[in-house]
């Protein structure tokens, strides 16, 4: 019914006039043919809303031409290709994902009859194939009138229906279990990867927005961990797809590279946070070195501070291991002799920053540990704790051992005898003198009975 509104847009192009007075005569035609469906196949499934809908997408396909013809008319030459590329543009970046999301408006789907047109999925069916023919015709004015195209426009179209057939998946499936559920929330957000591959970084980034948003009201109502690994990923991918205009605005010294590097990182430490395997807290140990190493890489210090990281993440994840895994206790002492051992090598340089790293380290450590108690209500292993205490020590340790190599050693003996002083003045106290004095019964006795 919409298709020679495509060929009406050319027409528009030879005779503005006559064209408006076919597109007039092809609405009144398609009403009549609709309406004729209706009088001599009662039996459709064509509930009043779904022609209400295709009565909105008509109107629609006849104005988009007149529209077209408007801009192409009334200006010049190189004003004319800029306005059309931006009507082009707007129409499909936010037109179109409003066409798709009128499906949401159809009516609870019910069957009617065994035959093709009877069945419950063809009022969405209808108004999906009306909605790509409405694409269809948009495109098709865009390459008469020469405008900027490519295939990452569609994107927010696919986006859209997406999200629109997941809402409306009873359309289709009677009854549809928890595995199809989980599996229709996937292509929204893998449609997203057709802008980064198109390089639109702006609307890979717009979309993972609102791809965050949606996932997020999911988990408050279905409180499925399925679901918050999706919103975490949509949460990467913003990260990854932050655009160009924005960095350059913020005076990021980020490559892409480094920001889809940085997005994954975050992906993958924070799901081995959420796991309780030891095994996760490897790799996440791993990868936090690994990202840390080549973030520092321009760093003499590099290797030490990824070593760091890497230590503290295993130890923070170590705090909700189950008790009865084998080995995790063996595990966590090595984690631990590491950092400490590295600690104490790395603060005898007496490197100003590597005493502050291990010291904010081990801050951060004590205080995630207290936060698990907090949070979580358990006690993590003590072995936690007291490397984060021999972490914090181990510079000021070294400190007072150097300042002592370096006294004299008869200001040493001074110090010490001060220190024996008090210590003297309170033996020869008359409580503690008494108590050392022998007994009446004890002066009778033999020297040898004493």
């Amino acid at each position: 019914a919409y298709v020679p509104f495509i060929l009406l847009s050319q027409a528009l192009l030879i005779d503005g006039e006559m064209a408006i007075e076919l597109s007039v005569a092809a609405s009144v035609l398609v009403v009549l043919r609709f309406s004729q469906l209706r009088k001599y196949f009662g039996g459709m499934n064509f509930p009043p809303r779904l022609l209400a809908l295709g009565g909105v997408l008509l109107v629609i396909n006849v104005m988009l031409p007149m529209l077209a013809r408007h801009i192409h008319s009334g200006s010049v030459a190189l004003d004319r290709v800029e306005r059309m590329n931006y009507l082009v543009r707007a129409l499909w970046l936010f037109g179109t994902p409003l066409l798709a999301g009128i499906a949401y408006f159809l009516p609870t789907p019910r069957t009617i009859g065994s035959h093709l047109l009877q069945r419950r999925t063809f009022p969405l069916t209808a108004l999906g194939l009306w909605v790509f023919v409405t694409a269809a015709h948009l495109y098709c004015i865009g390459y008469i009138h020469e405008s900027a195209w490519n295939i990452a426009m569609t994107t927010p179209l696919l986006w859209a229906a997406a999200w629109m057939f997941y809402v409306r998946m009873g359309d289709v499936f009677e009854k549809p279990g928890m595995n199809l559920r989980n599996f229709l929330m996937l292509p929204a957000g893998a449609i997203t990867l057709l802008a980064a591959y198109q390089h639109q970084w702006s609307l890979f980034f717009v979309l993972n927005i609102l791809n965050v948003f949606i996932y997020g009201t999911l988990v408050i109502k279905q409180r499925s961990s399925y679901v918050f690994r999706l919103m975490s990923l949509a949460a990467c991918a913003v990260l990854a797809g932050i655009p160009n205009e924005l960095i350059a605005q913020l005076d990021l010294d980020f490559s892409r590279g480094a920001l889809i590097g940085l997005g994954i990182t975050s992906f993958v430490l924070l799901q081995t946070l959420l796991s309780r395997d030891p095994s996760a807290g490897v790799l996440g140990a791993l990868v936090a070195g690994i990202a840390t190493a080549v973030f520092f890489e321009g760093n003499s210090y590099y290797v030490n501070v990824a070593t760091q990281v890497g230590a503290a993440f295993f130890l923070i994840h170590s705090l909700r291991w189950a008790a009865n895994i084998a080995g995790s206790q063996v595990a966590r002492l090595c984690a631990a002799g590491v950092w400490v051992i590295h600690s104490i090598f790395w603060t005898a340089s007496t490197n100003i920053t590597a005493v502050w790293t291990t010291a904010c380290f081990a801050l951060a450590v004590f205080t995630i540990y207290f936060a698990v108690r907090a949070i979580f209500g358990i006690w993590g292993s003590r072995v936690v704790p007291y490397a984060a205490a021999l972490v914090l020590l181990s510079s000021p340790v070294q400190r007072l051992l150097s300042t002592l190599q370096s006294t004299p050693t008869g200001l040493l003996v001074l110090i010490a005898s001060f220190s024996c002083s008090p210590w003297e003045r309170f033996s020869r106290s008359p409580e503690i003198a008494g108590r050392n004095q022998p007994t009446s019964s004890q002066q009778n006795l033999p020297p040898n009975k004493l």
